[in-house]
């Protein structure tokens, strides 16, 4: 039996096969490490709680006592207390995210593994819904079984399914929309669809904001090849349900009307940044600047090929590579106008010529300009190769193809066009264009597809460079495993140790007895007027401890705004028990 008669009969078993691969690289470690950043706001927001006791005043800021305990803590909470939580913390994006989170927590628990189940449970369906989008609009199993595959060991995806934040649900509501799209547009009499289409793509909204960029791209698409005036009303109408639903959400609600001076006041803070403490990531938007962080995403947005476009770092060496791929292009279109051919493999098959001469060239020129010649040498190989394969599918008559190429390059230029608009390189980062990575995946399986129908030799050169990707891989899935990741969402220097918060929770269950005292320390901080009422000291650090506090028994507490780093236990006669030291930002990440 070949293969292709193989995959097409057990194509459901062999995609049974990929996502429980997908579950074992995403389940590997899930709690090892403790929540950080964004993601402990996350589960503040899911919680209903106001980072820093907003809307905690009676627990944690009292008039006359300082005292407060768990059950008060855990006094019930409403969507009022959502939207002032979401307004402090998130700018009010991820409203869908943070209440889909606080019903799994209510119904799972809220430990690390729990929370970030949730994450790990979306990216498999991104990963199902590759398949169904491939199958459906490119009508071959083979090429939606191999996108699936790409999707199921992709560290990118692998790293933001063991996040609690809102990307994993952002990509796979991206890619659905898309999905109903063009559906939509091959049966456009269904109103259904339309409304579908509505409804996801507010829900998309609702989960980031960032996200308008892809219905940007929708509208273009559709305008190129499918300017039919009913078609674009009803398209219009269905799009009146998300700008209606953001309308009210950020002009009427409190969860969504600050987000304007939020994201300003957090510009104006990156801009600070930017000039007196720039890093890889952060720095002010010049030419040189903005292109250097354009090519850490774009090399973080093609699976296969990012070990090769990850060692071009470098203006000169980009350029450099890039006029190397071009000469090897036109040499080949020299040679086939030369021998009378009509595509590369009855060149090879005809002219020994091409190869020799390229291959001297190639040897030449990299070894007197090139530090990396290896990497060098090979992508000034392979790119040629990759412009044959989009110049192929750029003739095609498929439309849906033209939709690929559209997802997958046209959000680099809205980075470009953030990036001088905010005067600093903030939002050039990969989960700001994370919605185009499935489009990526499958743009590279057809690649990858349409090369193994050509020459032996490209085969050959093809499974080379396949070879070579998997030590990359593997590396790359243990820097995740060992808390060293790839900048896909953060990175540490030294791995965290699990969830403190978690640990000092046990800890206290287990010594607490009645009559003692649990003191938490007061993270320094220096307040500063982002437009919310902001407390005298900072109480985060036991807002995060009593999450895992249960309310009984009810553990009397006090927040000591003089100690910075240490939980303490005060025990009735006086003894005093170190729970835990932070020391400084060493384990609060």
């Amino acid at each position: 039996m070949k293969f292709k008669d193989f995959s097409e009969k057990y194509s459901f078993l062999c995609l049974v096969a990929i996502l429980f691969l997908a579950f074992l690289l995403r389940f590997h470690q899930l709690d090892k490490y403790g929540l950080a950043g964004d993601e402990k706001y996350s589960l503040l927001v899911s919680r209903f709680i106001s980072q820093e006791g907003g809307n905690q005043g009676n627990t944690f800021f009292k008039k006359n006592s300082p005292y407060f305990t768990n059950q008060e803590f855990h006094s019930p909470k409403n969507l009022d207390d959502f939207q002032r939580a979401i307004a402090h913390r998130d700018n009010g994006s991820g409203a869908f995210y943070g209440i889909l989170l606080h019903h799994w927590g209510n119904l799972f628990g809220v430990e690390d593994a729990s929370l970030r189940f949730l994450s790990l449970l979306f990216n498999l369906l991104t990963i199902f819904l590759i398949f169904i989008f491939v199958k459906t609009h490119f009508k071959s199993s083979n090429l939606a079984l191999l996108s699936a595959f790409l999707a199921s060991i992709s560290p990118f995806y692998v790293s933001y399914s063991q996040v609690v934040r809102n990307y994993s649900l952002l990509f796979l509501l991206a890619l659905l929309a898309s999905h109903i799209l063009l559906l939509l547009l091959k049966n456009q009499k269904n109103i259904g669809l339309y409304f579908l289409y509505g409804i996801v793509a507010f829900a998309t909204l609702m989960t980031h904001y960032s996200v308008f960029i892809l219905f940007l791209i929708h509208g273009f698409y559709v305008l190129v090849f499918h300017r039919k005036i009913k078609l674009i009303l009803y398209l219009a109408l269905s799009m009146l349900i998300p700008a209606l639903g953001l309308w009210w959400w950020l002009f009427n609600s409190e969860g969504g009307k600050w987000a304007f001076h939020s994201i300003n006041f957090s510009a104006d803070v990156y801009k600070e940044m930017a000039k007196n403490k720039p890093d890889e990531w952060l720095s002010v938007s010049t030419f040189q600047n903005v292109f250097k962080q354009l090519w850490l995403v774009f090399s973080h947005s093609f699976l296969v090929f990012e070990p090769f476009i990850q060692k071009l770092v470098g203006l000169k060496n980009v350029v450099f590579c890039l006029v190397l791929a071009i000469i090897n292009y036109l040499n080949f279109n020299y040679f086939k106008l030369k021998f009378s051919v009509k595509n590369f493999d009855d060149l090879l098959n005809k002219s020994v010529y091409f190869l020799i001469f390229g291959i001297i060239f190639n040897l030449a020129i990299t070894f007197f300009f090139s530090l990396n010649r290896l990497y060098f040498l090979a992508f000034s190989f392979i790119l040629p190769l990759i412009i044959i394969a989009l110049s192929e599918k750029i003739k095609s008559k498929n439309e849906v193809d033209y939709f690929i190429l559209f997802m997958v390059f046209l959000p680099f230029v809205f980075l470009m066009f953030f990036a001088f608009n905010d005067g600093t390189t903030m939002r050039m980062i990969p989960r700001y264009i994370g919605f185009g990575y499935a489009f990526g995946i499958i743009l590279i399986a057809q690649v990858i597809k349409n090369l193994f129908k050509k020459n032996e030799l490209i085969k050959i050169a093809s499974w080379i460079v396949i070879i070579w990707f998997f030590p990359f891989l593997n590396n790359n899935l243990q820097k995740i495993y060992d808390d060293n990741p790839p900048r896909y969402f953060y990175g540490f220097s030294e791995p965290r140790i699990k969830n403190p918060y978690m640990i000092s929770a046990e800890k206290i269950i287990e010594t607490y007895a009645e009559g003692d005292t649990l003191i938490h320390p007061s993270k320094v901080f220096s307040p500063k007027n982002d437009g919310f009422d902001m407390p005298p000291y900072s109480v985060q650090d036991a807002q995060y401890l009593n999450i895992y506090l249960p309310q009984k028994p009810n553990i009397i507490q006090r927040v000591n705004p003089s100690e910075p780093n240490k939980i303490i236990l005060k025990k009735a006669n006086g003894k005093e028990i170190e729970i835990f030291d932070f020391q400084g930002e060493k384990y609060r990440y």
